[in-house]
């Protein structure tokens, strides 16, 4: 029998103030959910968000 490939256990969505938790074969940054809004780039990425408030802070 094929081995299935998986990803880590306990990884959570990246999308804001999602906190569901993805399951070992969903290879992807995002629940489904949130998955279909990361690819019609509706979704700032939490490293943009992180690059945003820096610059605030710069102000």
């Amino acid at each position: 029998m094929k081995k299935v490939k998986t990803s880590a256990k306990g990884r959570v969505c990246r999308y804001r103030n999602c906190h569901n938790i993805l399951s070992i074969y969903n290879h992807e940054e995002y629940c489904h959910v949130h998955q279909l809004m990361a690819l019609s780039g509706n979704i700032n990425k939490p490293s943009s968000l992180k690059k945003a408030v820096i610059k605030k802070q710069k102000k």
